[in-house]
């Protein structure tokens, strides 16, 4: 039956053997998918599936950089590196206080060099939540 002037695709074999072909290929993925599931839960009953290893428990302060991390494959500089540099440059801007670009500015050494900015930035907030540094038209200082 043509509605529209189009031809009623049910009618055609070739609609039809695709139909088949991935009713098969769906049908054939449920069958994998429930012998997969039933290997695991065997193996799971037999004690066969590894369990989950306890974390090792890693230094956490160090006088070097941290190592290549797997997620991104970047050295980093040593924890607290961000903290240090930003009470070294409140100090050195004395009662001026010191602005973002100060405190980027004070970085020293190869290991400090390594801070991003949005390292430094992330430390001020959260210490600024922690009470650690104050915020006044864009220079930071220690409370008083």
């Amino acid at each position: 039956m043509a509605i529209l002037g189009l031809r009623d695709m049910s009618d055609d074999p070739r609609v039809r053997q695709a139909f088949a072909l991935i009713a098969e290929a769906v049908s054939d993925a449920y069958q994998r998918g429930k012998a997969d599931a039933i290997s695991a839960m065997v193996a799971a009953a037999s004690g066969a599936l590894q369990q989950p290893q306890a974390a090792t428990p890693t230094k956490i302060l160090s006088a070097t950089p941290r190592a290549m991390s797997e997620d991104d494959g970047r050295t980093r500089a040593p924890r607290g590196s961000a903290e240090r540099v930003i009470k070294r440059a409140i100090a050195q801007s004395g009662a001026n206080g010191a602005t973002v670009a100060d405190i980027i500015s004070a970085r020293a050494g190869e290991l400090e060099m390594m801070l991003v900015d949005s390292s430094i930035r992330g430390e001020l907030r959260r210490g600024e939540k922690a009470g650690k540094y104050v915020e006044i038209d864009g220079r930071w200082f220690e409370p008083s």
